[in-house]
């Protein structure tokens, strides 16, 4: 789970290194930074910085004008440029007049506008000494009752912070109507190409410009981060808001060496095998490949993040690192248990948990990857399918028809790999062949049609 849904990243700027801090914005150790840094940052500062930065689907953005202008990354908004026309990724998108804004319907933006510690009203659900199963199910429940009791007005999450040490809800404003203002041409987006796009950045110019409306009237937004032309100076404090993605700070050395000798294999090969797939698509012409960029994009972003652990997990000095930290607070448990050998014994007891429950979980992590956790990459068909069927809110992604064959087939070949004893693979296949049953549900759903999918 992420530490929370807006947070606040401080680290220096370039020349000096950065320093460690992810916080939630009503825990900022604003006292540690005047002493640090001789800055002092105010109340007033940090609500005008939550008020004014934005989630946009899985990422952020800025408001950066009071009338609803929104600053974030292109490949956030790549889908509703697509849509603007058939080259509209290729040739970027600029609207002559606010009314030629695009409409974007799959985006929407929220705006954290409170926080709210329920601490005691979420684990107060929970009866003392109850079973750990009962206790983290009353938990649960007194989450979801505190998110549907959120005044209409607004959308409200229970985040759960400190492993459940502490339960926020937090209080967003959304904005549903969203329109695309501005997308530079892909060549400047991602200069460096596609499977360099995450490492040469700084040479790109990776941004869209959206704005939000209300009443279809632009947004008027009085928090809103203004844009400094000359940039930061070496040495100035520099301060990130966003949405961050869980890290593996605390994990233990059995944890990080089940993701390097199991599930990251397995996620980065699954990867690989569509990104080859959509990259033989878009090959075939022009309108594949400007239907088909905004998949590849989200497939090599994922496959970056993925490689990238699993090359650092394979730095030997890593793991070894973090086994000689771990023996250092297994042991400062240990002290702190006392002299009872039962007691002791309990104290170090977690670790060795951990490891067993790993050890034990490793032979289902493949059936686990493929039926539940990311089943059928790149196929908006089927997520979109199996959202309705789950009650979920549905995406509303494009893939052409053609790709969509390939990429079911591709899953439903890797299913057949999987084994009778980890998937229904008869009843799903009923003797046909991937490629056959993956054509007749491609052929034979609404879901490939965008007006048909958003009724």
């Amino acid at each position: 789970m992420k530490l929370c849904r807006i947070v606040v990243l401080m680290a220096c700027t370039v020349g000096l290194h950065a320093d460690e801090g992810l916080w939630p914005y009503a825990q900022f150790p604003k006292q540690a930074i005047q002493e640090k840094y001789q800055a002092e940052i105010s109340d007033g500062f940090l609500d005008n910085l939550r008020q004014a930065s934005v989630l946009i689907g899985d990422g952020a953005g800025s408001f950066v004008s009071a009338n609803g202008l929104i600053l974030t990354n292109q490949h956030l908004a790549d889908k509703c440029i697509a849509r603007v026309g058939p080259n509209a990724i290729r040739d970027g998108f600029t609207a002559a007049s606010r009314d030629r804004e695009f409409p974007c319907t799959e985006l929407t933006a929220q705006v954290l506008v409170s926080v709210e510690d329920v601490t005691a009203k979420v684990k107060g659900a929970a009866k003392d000494n109850a079973p750990a199963a009962q206790a983290l199910q009353a938990r649960n429940a007194a989450a979801t009752q505190l998110e549907k009791a959120c005044p209409a007005s607004e959308k409200c999450s229970v985040v759960k912070l400190f492993s459940g040490g502490r339960y926020e809800r937090n209080h967003y404003k959304v904005y549903s109507d969203i329109r695309l203002v501005f997308a530079p041409e892909y060549q400047i987006a991602f200069f460096g190409a596609n499977r360099d796009a995450l490492t040469y950045l700084r040479y790109g110019l990776e941004i869209s410009i959206l704005r939000a409306y209300e009443n279809n009237q632009p947004a008027t937004t009085p928090h809103f981060l203004k844009i400094n032309a000359d940039g930061p100076k070496d040495g100035e404090l520099v301060i990130s808001s966003g949405a961050p993605k869980p890290t593996l700070r605390l994990s233990s050395a059995a944890q990080l060496t089940f993701l390097r000798d199991a599930a990251l294999p397995f996620t980065v090969a699954r990867l690989q095998a569509r990104i080859q797939t959509v990259s033989a698509f878009m090959a075939k012409s022009e309108q594949n490949r400007t239907a088909a960029e905004p998949t590849l994009n989200a497939l090599l972003a994922e496959y970056k993040l993925s490689a990238g652990r699993l090359i650092g997990l394979r730095d030997d000095r890593l793991v070894t690192r973090k086994t000689n930290f771990e023996k250092k607070i297994r042991q400062s448990a240990e002290r702190a248990a006392g002299t009872d050998p039962k007691v002791i014994a309990e104290a170090g007891k977690v670790w060795d948990d951990v490891a067993n429950a790993y050890r034990l979980w490793q032979p289902s992590e493949r059936a686990y990857q493929a039926l539940e956790a990311a089943p059928a990459i790149g196929s908006a068909a089927f997520q979109t399918a199996r959202q309705i069927v789950r009650g979920q809110p549905v995406t509303n992604a494009v893939v052409p028809k053609e790709l969509e064959v390939a990429l079911l087939t591709q899953y439903l070949e890797e299913l057949v790999k999987l084994g009778e004893q980890n998937a229904p693979v008869k009843a799903v296949l009923a003797g046909k062949t991937a490629a056959q049953v993956a054509e007749a549900a491609i052929q034979g759903s609404a879901l490939v049609d965008a007006a048909s999918r958003r009724n």
